[in-house]
């Protein structure tokens, strides 16, 4: 879903296609950013982060604003240790720099450097 609305159209998909999956993902949005934050807070191996952060940046640019609102709420579902730690991870996510679309990687390597950095947070913590 994330290639074709970058490329602004539909591809091979025919236009109910495209709306079933885009009603799939708004359905589980909220379960996939929960899970997805918890896996980066502790559940996966710390070696296993930097596989989940392109996740996380895909599931932001397919709808910025909704995965705004999941992310915050499964910010708020962490134990109470791991909200600042949270909020700074959404902070970094949602930055110019982060969404920043360019040829070098600069937006990757920021999604990346802030999975990593919230993991070892709430590692650190023992959050999970």
């Amino acid at each position: 879903l994330l290639v074709l609305r970058q490329a602004g159209a539909r591809g091979n998909l025919s236009p109910a296609a495209f709306n079933g999956i885009t009603t799939l993902l708004v359905a589980n949005g909220a379960q996939l950013a929960q899970e997805l934050l918890l896996a980066i807070a502790g559940l996966v191996p710390p070696a296993r982060v930097r596989f989940l952060s392109p996740v996380l940046k895909g599931l932001v640019l397919v709808d910025y604003a909704a995965s705004r609102s999941w992310l915050e709420a499964a910010v708020q579902a962490l134990p109470p240790g791991g909200h600042m730690d949270g909020a700074t991870l959404l902070q970094a996510i949602y930055s110019a720099e982060a969404l920043a679309r360019d040829d070098r990687g600069a937006g990757d390597r920021v999604f990346g450097q802030a999975a990593e950095a919230f993991s070892n947070a709430c590692r650190r913590r023992r959050l999970l």
